[in-house]
């Protein structure tokens, strides 16, 4: 979503529908492909435990990030998304795009990065067992 843009859910079946057609490349530098995954997220969760029980409608500003107005009541709430990680773990995601098919594990704190083919380094499992 562009700022100005909204955009309306009736269930979570429109929201899972709308996490589909966001672009399935991660692209860490567009960040308003990460708010928008980010937001379908958070608006699942929301569905999942049944706290939206409405059409909602969301707004994309600038600040906050996207205003939720809940038709039923007159509701609003803003959302604000921030993105935060340790370095090392966001150096393997920009890393990881350019080998499709790797995984980024972690443990213990610490971020690795495993191309495909390559065995596993962290705890539980090491070398090629079953995973």
């Amino acid at each position: 979503m562009k700022t100005g843009d909204k955009i309306s859910f009736i269930n979570d079946i429109g929201v899972f529908n709308w996490l589909n057609s966001i672009s399935t490349v991660f692209d860490l530098e567009n960040t308003e492909i990460l708010e928008d995954y980010n937001l379908a997220i958070y608006l699942l969760a929301l569905y999942q435990y049944k706290l939206i029980n409405s059409e909602i409608e969301i707004h994309k500003c600038e600040s906050p990030d996207f205003i939720i107005h809940h038709k039923n009541d007159g509701t609003s709430i803003g959302l604000e998304i921030t993105h935060t990680t340790i370095q090392d773990h966001f150096k393997n995601l920009k890393e990881a795009q350019k080998y499709p098919g790797s995984i980024i594990e972690i443990s213990s704190g610490k971020s690795f990065l495993r191309k495909q083919g390559e065995p596993l380094c962290c705890p539980p499992f090491y070398g090629n067992q079953a995973e």
